[in-house]
């Protein structure tokens, strides 16, 4: 069975990911969609979610280790995002 402190975990993380990808979407160099997209409104949401995933994991772990379990989380994202999509391009494409 999962408890509590797990489900909020997870519901922090998930968050977390949503808030770096949209951070992601706000940069100038962003691969992951080809319109552009509003930078003001994905920096606010962006930021708006990381800020309340650092709550959700606040209110399970220290301030110490909500902050670099937080930072783990976006650094993981913005390394393996950029990636990922590069790679996604490169398929080729079968006929």
């Amino acid at each position: 069975m999962i408890g509590t402190s797990m489900m909020m975990t997870l519901l922090a993380v998930l968050i977390g990911l949503a808030g770096a990808v949209f951070l992601y979407l706000a940069a100038p160099a962003q691969q992951l969609w080809k319109c552009p997209v509003p930078k003001r409104i994905c920096t606010f949401v962006g930021s708006g979610l990381l800020c309340l995933s650092f709550l959700f994991h606040l209110m399970i772990y220290g301030s110490g280790t909500a902050f670099f379990v937080l930072l783990t989380l976006l650094m993981s994202v913005w390394s393996l995002l950029p990636i990922g999509v590069a790679l996604l391009k490169q398929r080729p494409k079968t006929q």
